[in-house]
């Protein structure tokens, strides 16, 4: 017996002598189209991992991490298919930017204001516009929308679950282990540049 997944839609095959009757015959190959079932998968997406342009040394900006490069790209890898229909501007597509939010703390605060993607970003903190360049693989790759660097400061990145992202089947982003579906994925980092510089 043999299967393949295509879609949600599982397909089985069944060679001949697999199987056989009350009686003892041998069963014929199948070749029917009713050997078929869908599925509905239950399993929102993950976020698998971020990284950054330049790169932070090891492939993968970690919660917490300094960061000691310039810094105006990123990329995060989920992890399965995202929904991603043509044009940008369906709000659940995984090539809207609207879909990530990247906002800097502002000097003197007490934290991050910004508490969710549905809630929006909080006036206290400083919000970064970003502009998705390329969606493949899983991966989905965006910038910062003037092209500069991002200069010393307490920052946090936002992919929307609570708002947008799904997978094709409409399941909400999830965060592995944690809380259940339609949930932002949020990574905090740090920009210490050894001389300055940056232009966020």
């Amino acid at each position: 017996v043999s299967g393949m997944t295509i879609d949600g839609l599982v397909s089985v095959s069944i060679p001949a002598g697999a199987a056989t009757d009350t009686a003892g015959n041998d069963s014929f190959a199948s070749s029917s189209t009713d050997n078929s079932v869908e599925f509905l998968d239950a399993e929102g997406p993950s976020v698998d991992e971020v990284n950054t342009s330049d790169d932070t040394g090891d492939g993968i900006l970690s919660e917490s991490e300094v960061v000691i490069v310039g810094v105006n790209q990123f990329t995060v890898k989920f992890s399965q298919d995202v929904f991603n229909p043509a044009g940008d501007t369906d709000l659940n597509d995984v090539t809207n930017s609207a879909n990530y939010i990247l906002v800097r703390e502002r000097d003197g605060n007490t934290g991050f204001q910004t508490v969710s993607c549905s809630a929006g970003v909080d006036p206290a903190d400083i919000e970064f516009p970003l502009t998705v360049i390329s969606y493949a693989s899983n991966i989905v790759t965006f910038r910062i929308s003037n092209g500069l660097d991002l200069i010393d400061g307490n920052y946090r990145l936002y992919v929307c679950g609570t708002t947008s992202i799904v997978d094709p089947l409409d399941n909400t982003l999830a965060l592995v282990g944690n809380n259940g579906p339609a949930t932002d994925f949020i990574r905090n980092f740090i920009v210490k540049l050894p001389i300055g510089g940056g232009g966020g």
